[in-house]
């Protein structure tokens, strides 16, 4: 019998049969990422923040990241099996992607009347997702767990498709609300980490496997602001403390700030900060009071900027 609740999906094959020979049985289950559950046969029962779901025999289910007390039940003498799928990664995002679904801007919302304070999520499954799962088990086992990464994710899309499908999906919302965070996870976490490189906005696009607009309403969403505007921002923030705070040369920081060249650098400090950045270190160096410039110059400047050595 396999204990684990979740064998990942962009680890092996997302797909796993479980059953449990010995009900009924109870389970403390630490969910990391979005798991999709089918009930082959029997019941589950699980604990969501004091709330017990019992969920029965050809119903779907969602877990959200989350701890879980959960309880299986077979049926008579017959035990308790059902497939789960894993969501984690970026597997159902680049699905998503692949179907032409926009899995970042708006973010999608549950149907009217439906809470989303709860972990775990759960609806009776249509005749014809029942019949996709019934069609993946042989012999008590998932029949392509042995099959190619390639067929695996052409059973994920499938499957995918057959969920947006239909009509008013809790559970089809909720995936796509797992993706859609995903996706902003994912900018920023490659804005965050490569806002000082010398890279166009096009190039931070492509890291994050996005189209240029996506990931221009994608940032504008996390940050409030425009990708050029924000990360030359940063990076003027930036060469201003190093300026203040050390003796390094300019040309040195000019690289370890992203910009392309010192003179744009210098182009760009003089603008936001008055003077230039050997100007400003020897006013800082001689405890002369720090130059101020009004917001609205300071707005013009930023707003007219390139990132990534583009002026």
């Amino acid at each position: 019998m396999k204990n684990n609740l979740l064998q990942k999906g962009g680890v092996g094959c997302p797909f796993l049969f479980y059953q449990c020979n010995h009900s009924p049985r109870v389970e403390i289950v630490k969910i990391n990422s979005p798991t999709l559950g089918y009930i082959l046969q029997g019941s589950l029962v699980v604990i969501d923040n004091h709330n017990l779901i019992r969920i029965v025999e050809q119903e779907l289910y969602l877990l959200r990241r989350g701890t879980y007390c959960v309880q299986y039940m077979g049926r008579g003498k017959e035990p308790f099996s059902e497939i789960r799928v894993g969501l984690g990664g970026d597997s159902v995002a680049a699905v998503l992607r692949s179907l032409s679904y926009a899995v970042c801007s708006p973010s999608p919302k549950l149907p009217n009347g439906v809470k989303s304070k709860g972990l775990c999520l759960h609806e009776q499954a249509t005749p014809l997702i029942g019949g996709y799962f019934a069609g993946l088990t042989h012999k008590g086992t998932v029949s392509l767990m042995g099959d190619s990464p390639i067929y695996q994710q052409i059973k994920l899309r499938e499957l995918l498709l057959l969920l947006f499908a239909t009509p008013k999906s809790v559970v089809a919302a909720a995936i796509r609300q797992c993706a859609h965070s995903s996706a902003q996870t994912s900018v920023e976490r490659v804005v965050e980490q490569n806002w000082a490189e010398n890279l166009t906005i096009e190039q931070l696009a492509r890291m994050c496997d996005m189209k240029l607009s996506t990931f221009r309403s994608t940032f504008r969403q996390l940050f409030g602001d425009s990708p050029h505007h924000w990360i030359m921002r940063r990076r003027l923030e930036k060469a201003e403390e190093l300026v203040r705070n050390s003796n390094a040369p300019i040309k040195y920081i000019c690289y370890e700030c992203g910009f392309g060249s010192p003179s744009q650098m210098i182009r760009h400090f003089r603008g936001a900060y008055g003077t230039t950045p050997t100007n400003y270190r020897n006013l800082c160096s001689a405890q002369i009071g720090g130059i101020e410039i009004g917001e609205a110059e300071k707005e013009a400047v930023f707003c007219d900027v390139g990132v990534g050595g583009e002026d």
